[in-house]
């Protein structure tokens, strides 16, 4: 989830290059109805790569709480421009997995992705 179409594009030919697949969402509404639909019709989903601010919007940060209550398990990344920001600092504390700040590469994608969704 970005609000960013730029980023969302680029991230998301990294990551099909990658061989994931990718649902991409710009806004906290989408995200949560496509994570609740493909859970309940038990998707697996292999992680989360959350916006924490939204322009005009909603975020990683106010959508977070929800997607724990639905599966506490499921690795959330928080990403941000506000690399100073107490969540980026300490995601685990906000109820996130990791964080990775933006502008960010495609090496330091794949570290996170590599040692939080496939546990290498």
């Amino acid at each position: 989830m970005d609000d960013e179409i730029l980023l969302r594009e680029v991230t998301s030919k990294i990551l099909k290059s990658s061989a994931y697949n990718v649902i991409t969402t710009v806004n906290k509404e989408e995200a949560l109805k496509i994570f609740m639909l493909d859970y309940e019709k038990n998707r697996e989903i292999s992680g989360l790569l959350l916006d924490l601010t939204i322009q005009g919007g909603l975020g990683g940060k106010d959508i977070i709480d929800e997607i724990r209550k639905i599966n506490s398990s499921i690795p959330v990344i928080v990403t941000s421009g506000y690399a100073d920001d107490p969540i980026i600092a300490n995601p685990h504390k906000y109820g996130f997995t990791a964080s990775i700040s933006k502008p960010f590469t495609r090496s330091e994608l794949d570290e996170i992705l590599n040692k939080y969704i496939l546990n290498i």
